[in-house]
């Protein structure tokens, strides 16, 4: 299997969703108090989930590869958001987008039982709930009570 760093989108995108959508973002390299742990900067916030992914995607690239690189610094823009809205496919996107970065950032140990692995599975299942919730309105079985 190879292993590569994802497009700068691929982080853009996800990092627009966990923000838009107010997730609680968790990765065992994340770091973001904001200021006493209260008031927090948009931007900051935003630069500190995508240098998470970011990094942890370079550990990826580096175990893989026996090598040492560190990731350069990351700086979130929403081109790729606004881009995929005036294309109606943001949340196909965004999804696609979980799909290659899981691929390309399992290759450390334990990537799979990670907090950063659990959060993007859980926005996939938020992703797929919001779906059927559309398609079936009516549906009250197990998972669909959360959203109503």
């Amino acid at each position: 299997m190879s292993c590569y760093v994802v497009d700068k989108k691929v982080i853009d995108l996800m990092v627009s969703w966990i923000m838009n959508r107010g997730i609680q973002y968790k990765a065992e390299n994340y770091h973001y108090e904001g200021f006493m742990g209260i008031m927090f900067d948009v931007n900051e916030m935003s630069n500190a989930i995508g240098q998470s992914l970011l990094d942890a995607n370079y550990d990826s690239v580096n175990y893989r590869y026996d090598e040492n690189k560190k990731a350069p610094t990351y700086e979130y823009s929403e081109d790729a958001c606004m881009d995929s809205r005036k294309n109606e496919t943001y949340e196909a996107d965004v999804y696609s987008a979980i799909q290659e970065y899981n691929y390309q950032a399992c290759e450390t140990e334990n990537y799979f039982e990670s907090d950063l692995y659990r959060t993007l599975q859980n926005i996939k299942e938020d992703m797929l709930v919001r779906l059927l919730r559309q398609k079936c309105p009516t549906a009250d079985g197990w998972g669909f009570d959360y959203w109503r």
